[in-house]
């Protein structure tokens, strides 16, 4: 699966973009600021319906301009698919070969991306929470029941604390069992998943680096039983009530990233974390694919800085020719860039 076409309308400081993209390896080449990282943006809205980056989606709008809009080809080689996400100050639509689609979730897993940006890198710096939303991502990506299980703990969730805020504790045993009985659904996946993904990791760190260790850790309620579940919801009960707050559940579950055996977050340089990072995403877009059946593009944002240059041919090495690729550079000899460019290669200059 690979990206032909794309069309940028107002996408920050892009107004109107019309490109046709290599199937293999694209460098997209421009000074800071100029719009490199913008492109990257737009492929990651027709994938997922969003921008990877934080901040409200109207900010995405040209400032000379009251909407954006971004169209995709999409190949497969058998057929192709047409994607198209816009939006105004009101709304936003997706469109998947010109017929509007419901929901946003209904865009996941069709034409999946895997980004490595600084903007993401709070995965590994971070508190635990963007680990987790993280690997719910890539769940929610290659399975859809995870997904629908998901987004029905998450609105248990809310009415769960409105009416911890507002006091309303008889109603609290009702969600309980509901909430028992989707968390109870969602660690047995999330744990089959992990387990599946942290094999994955570890047979391609082997391969990538050897000469160092690195494993990811999961940290979750074990006794995951619905009548467990229920018990321990039962014990702090009083104790929620209390605080005002939901105190339990598969939204307080950590992942923990270790290298050498040292907690990465806490003990890793700067280079060591944007090589784990780097090798996370290499396994999301093998995971991606080998759950699928279809081959993640990858976008690399600013993926040179602050790499050394043996690791970033060991990187290079392990994903030339198994992906389509999109590299943002400010120049074109940086780091050896220049020796990987080919007749297969799309030269973009911003």
């Amino acid at each position: 699966m690979w990206l032909e076409h794309i069309e940028i309308e107002n996408i920050r400081s892009l107004n109107n973009f019309n490109i046709d993209f290599s199937p293999k390896l694209n460098i997209i080449l421009g000074e800071n600021g100029s719009g490199k990282t913008s492109i990257l943006e737009s492929i990651h809205l027709l994938s997922l319906g969003k921008s990877f980056r934080p901040g409200k989606e109207t900010n995405l709008i040209n400032s000379f301009s009251d909407y954006f809009r971004v169209v995709g080809i999409i190949s497969d080689n058998e057929k192709k698919v047409s994607i198209q996400t816009s939006r105004n100050a009101l709304e936003k639509r997706i469109k998947l070969n010109n017929k509007v689609l419901k929901s946003r979730a209904s865009l996941i897993g069709i034409f999946p991306t895997v980004v490595f940006s600084p903007d993401t890198l709070d995965i590994i710096s971070g508190g635990k929470a963007p680990r987790l939303a993280f690997f719910n991502r890539i769940f929610c990506t290659v399975d859809p029941d995870y997904m629908d299980t998901l987004i029905q703990l998450e609105k248990i969730l809310i009415q769960k604390k409105q009416l911890l805020k507002n006091n309303q504790i008889n109603q609290i045993d009702y969600w309980n069992q509901l909430f028992a009985e989707k968390s109870q659904k969602i660690w047995k996946k999330r744990h089959k998943l992990w387990t599946e993904f942290s094999e994955e990791f570890e047979g391609t760190w082997n391969l990538v680096f050897p000469e160092k260790k690195a494993s990811i850790g999961y940290s979750y309620f074990k006794e995951i039983s619905i009548n467990k579940i229920t018990e321990k919801l039962n014990k702090i009960k009083e104790q929620e009530a209390l605080y005002g707050k939901v105190l339990f559940g598969p939204q307080k579950d950590e992942f923990i990233f270790y290298y050498n055996n040292i907690l990465l977050k806490e003990f890793g340089s700067q280079g060591e974390k944007k090589f784990f990072h780097y090798i996370l995403k290499l396994v999301e877009g093998g995971f991606i694919k080998k759950k699928l059946g279809k081959t993640p593009v990858l976008l690399l944002d600013d993926l040179f800085a602050k790499i050394d240059s043996v690791r970033i041919e060991k990187m290079l090495n392990s994903m030339f020719d198994k992906f389509q690729m999109f590299i943002t550079s400010t120049d074109i000899h940086k780091d050896g860039i220049k020796s990987w460019i080919s007749t297969d290669t799309k030269l973009i200059n911003i």
